[in-house]
């Protein structure tokens, strides 16, 4: 078990004010690696949109860990082809 399996924050919610910007971006990454759903508040709709799309790949990549992960995006995940990563 690694250290970051004990940060396991799969079916809680977390609300991120000022997600899309510098700190609150990593904030947001940090807490879909982990599993958490996040709400991301923000001035800035086109860079909170960004933001969205990334942690919804994270959280997938969460769900199906293991080869081939980076191409599992959700549904409507907006990843555009690139993959989750």
């Amino acid at each position: 078990m690694s250290i970051l399996d004990t940060f396991f924050l799969e079916g809680k919610v977390a609300v991120v004010t000022g997600g899309a910007g510098l700190y609150g971006r990593q904030i947001v990454r940090a807490l879909a690696e982990a599993g958490a759903q996040t709400d991301i508040a923000s001035r800035r709709l086109a860079a909170r949109e960004a933001v969205v799309t990334e942690s919804r790949c994270l959280r997938q990549r969460r769900r199906n860990p293991g080869p081939g992960a980076a191409r599992r995006c959700p549904p409507g995940g907006g990843c555009r082809g690139r993959g989750c990563g």
